[in-house]
């Protein structure tokens, strides 16, 4: 009886044992089978998602997609091909606060020439200075004399040395020639305050006897005098030949410098809701600048609607800024912030096709300004929200426009600066972690410092390959290499449907190549077909240190990336 309860022990023990077996065997079948593109379902995206849903949903479904890692590693350098021409990237400097020279808290003539090689390194072959006249305000724009050097910014020896630097490099150096208006202490104001009516220098200013709005001021003896900004600086009546003969004697000054053009301050009120007269001011400064130098540039700063800087154009003047593309409200910045999963992106190129539409339209040489901050409005880090990989794509979106484009010194590290106090958007060059002397002070009422510099010094970004001013370098060095970026008219690439997606053709002398930008915050599969005239990926820039890729004709891109095909 025991040998048979044995017996019987021993065969279920036999059975389970196979059936273990059998059961780790289906297991170790189960590991080898092919992967699945998604473990589970991919949950549907409801009409009232959170952001953060949206997050976790195109995380899931572009969760398949392998984008190689570049290892700081970049194979696509090459000679640069710059034109000398007037299609540049240049450098806005507000000189009291960008570098230091002498220790004594006031940027300065000196301490820009000693940041020429920087400058040049990042892919900048333009600069345009801010006022350097002798002022009563930091920022210089109400001038006491138009034909002078304020002494905190150094001597006639030091701007000399700065352009003849610069010419070198075969860097434009372009000066802000503000003569809209003087400050109130400049002596022809003067004389005038103390001789109402009898001054001689009476009809260099716009004097009424009414008060013909708010920004009239009273001046004395029954005179009112127009300052349009504020009653510190009156405007000078431009149509005037002897205020003229004046202007053109301050042109003369500056250009026996060396200097390659100008960049006119408030055009819009040389004469006042009057875009006609205005026009023909600008013509008559234009004209008189290019008589002495044929090949000199001059840039205007007419804030308005494209629609009516159109008609600026009209004056034959070289450039003007694009508003409508730049700043917080700007069609750059509205692609760069936009929110997961929409369309924005589209507006882009259809912006830009009209656009140039609008400059050729009054001057078929016209040129395009784009930027996207200036001293006058909150940096990008405010209206990016500090989003560095955001505010790299903006920089990659506005370098990508047809034209000469501009960017704020401070930009290329994403210096922080937003409120309504303009005294933050000026705050001084951030060179080093380190005290070296090199960083000016800030103007006076400003409330941010270094530690509100979210991503750290010039030194530190330097360093960094993944860095928003090696990203910076990274964008002029495509355009450096190929001209057709900055000089090429725009056409759309077709059989792209996905909405988040911008891809187009720039032809120049034609020459053409191919722009694709994933304004997603998530990695993409984008065919190009080769019916659109290319063969390979020249160069890329991307924000967290990946590969751009091609496998026949699909790319592959993380989020954020740019690539250029030819």
């Amino acid at each position: 009886m025991k040998e048979m309860v044995r017996v019987m022990l021993k065969k279920k023990l036999m059975l389970m044992l196979g059936i273990i077996v059998m059961a780790a065997s289906l297991c170790a079948c189960g590991k080898n089978k092919p992967d699945k593109v998604a473990d589970e379902p991919i949950p549907t995206l409801g009409p009232f998602a959170t952001e953060e849903e949206k997050a976790e949903y195109y995380k899931k479904l572009t969760a398949h997609i392998k984008v190689e890692k570049a290892n700081g590693e970049y194979e696509y350098d090459k000679e640069d091909n710059i034109i000398n021409d007037k299609y540049r990237n240049f450098y806005q400097i507000f000189v009291a606060t960008f570098c230091d020279s002498n220790n004594d808290g006031m940027g300065d003539l000196n301490g820009i020439t000693s940041k020429l090689d920087y400058i040049q390194d990042i892919g900048y072959n333009g600069i345009w200075l801010t006022p350097i006249t002798p002022a009563p305000s930091y920022f210089k724009y109400d001038a006491t004399d138009l034909k002078a050097i304020d002494p905190q910014f150094g001597t006639e020896a030091d701007f000399k040395k700065l352009a003849d630097e610069c010419k070198k490099r075969n860097i434009t150096l372009i000066l802000d020639l503000a003569v809209n208006h003087t400050s109130a202490s400049h002596p022809w104001f003067m004389d005038v305050k103390a001789n109402p009516g009898t001054s001689k220098y009476t009809s260099y200013y716009n004097i009424t006897k009414e008060k013909l709005g708010e920004t009239f001021y009273e001046l004395g003896n029954g005179y009112y005098y127009e300052g349009e900004f504020w009653d510190q600086m009156p405007d000078l009546k431009l149509s005037n030949p002897e205020v003229r003969k004046e202007i053109e004697k301050v042109i003369d000054y500056w250009m026996g410098f060396g200097v390659g053009g100008f960049r006119l301050d408030a055009v819009i009120h040389y004469d006042e809701d009057n875009t006609e007269e205005n026009v023909k001011i600008l013509k008559w400064i234009n004209d008189y600048t290019k008589k002495i130098d044929p090949n000199a540039y001059i840039v205007g700063e007419a804030w308005v609607s494209n629609g009516i800087v159109s008609q600026y154009y009209a004056s034959t003047v070289d450039s003007f800024f694009n508003f409508d593309l730049g700043g917080s409200e700007g069609v750059v910045t509205q692609v760069a912030r936009a929110p997961i999963g929409t369309e924005v992106a589209a507006d882009y190129i259809p912006a830009l096709k009209s656009n140039h539409s609008l400059v050729k339209k009054n001057n078929p040489e016209g040129i395009d300004a784009p930027f996207l901050s200036n001293h006058d409005m909150p940096r990008s880090h405010a209206f990016l929200n500090g989003d560095a990989d955001r505010m790299k794509l903006a920089i990659g979106l506005y370098q990508m426009i047809t034209g000469t484009t501009y960017t704020y010194y401070g930009e290329e590290i994403g210096m922080a600066g937003g409120g309504d106090q303009d005294v933050n958007y000026r705050m001084g060059m951030y060179w080093s972690k380190a005290d070296n002397g090199q960083q000016p002070d800030s103007p006076q009422g400003a409330t941010l410092t270094n530690a509100d510099m979210t991503f750290g010094s010039v030194e530190e970004q330097l360093a960094d390959k993944k860095s928003i001013l090696n990203y910076t370098k990274r964008i002029l060095q495509l355009k450096n290499e190929n001209p057709e970026i900055a000089r090429g008219e725009v056409s759309e690439i077709t059989g792209i449907e996905d909405k988040e997606v911008i891809a187009m053709k720039k032809t120049y002398n034609g020459s053409s190549v191919i722009v694709v930008i994933n304004t997603s915050r998530y990695p993409k599969e984008i065919k190009v077909d080769k019916s659109n005239g290319y063969k390979e990926i020249v160069g890329y820039a991307t924000t967290d240190d990946t590969k751009v890729t091609i496998k026949d004709d699909t790319l592959t891109m993380a989020g954020n990336a740019l690539v250029v095909l030819k």
